[in-house]
């Protein structure tokens, strides 16, 4: 996944809170894209692990 798939699975999750099984519908509707449920876990793992230095500086 490139960088512009990544933020758009963690906005989903993040502030839409929809699910990995959600986000996999979307992702098949929307884009034609087919992913596990596992890299789209990991997908945000990615994200999650990027954006915590950025956090924890601010809080």
């Amino acid at each position: 996944m490139g960088n512009n798939l990544l933020a758009y699975v963690a906005m989903q999750s993040g502030q839409f809170h929809q699910s990995i099984s959600k986000i996999q519908q979307q992702l098949e509707q929307n884009f034609g894209l087919s992913f596990s449920r596992g890299a789209i876990s990991e997908a945000q793992d990615r994200v999650s692990a990027v954006l915590t230095p950025a956090f924890q500086d601010i809080r």
